[in-house]
C-alpha cells in the first residue's frame, strides 16, 4: 500500500518508491544523498506534535524532515513491520 513518509506511524517501517514531481533539484539531490531513494527501507522513529518535523531512520542514520519535504516521498508500507 503506497502512502507518503509524513503519513507513516512511528515504529512502522517501508520502502521509498519515489519522489514526486516538483521536488526542487537541491532537495531532490539532497535527499538522494541521503539514502532516500528508491528501494531503500525506512523506520518512523518520532513524530512530535504539533506539526514539528518528523525523525527518519535510513541506512544508519537518522534524519528530521519536515512535513512538505515528507510528504514529497512515496513508501510502501512493509507488511508485518
Amino acid at each position: 500500500m503506497g502512502i507518503n513518509l509524513w503519513t507513516l506511524e512511528p515504529n512502522k517501517s517501508a520502502v521509498i518508491r519515489s519522489i514526486e514531481a516538483g521536488v526542487p533539484e537541491s532537495i531532490l539531490h539532497r535527499l538522494k544523498e541521503l539514502g532516500f531513494s528508491a528501494g531503500h527501507p525506512v523506520i518512523c522513529l518520532m513524530q512530535p506534535s504539533f506539526g514539528a518535523p518528523r525523525v527518519y531512520q535510513i541506512n544508519q542514520s537518522v534524519y528530521s524532515l519536515d512535513q512538505d519535504i515528507a510528504q514529497c516521498v512515496q513508501v510502501d508500507l512493509v507488511e508485518g513491520a
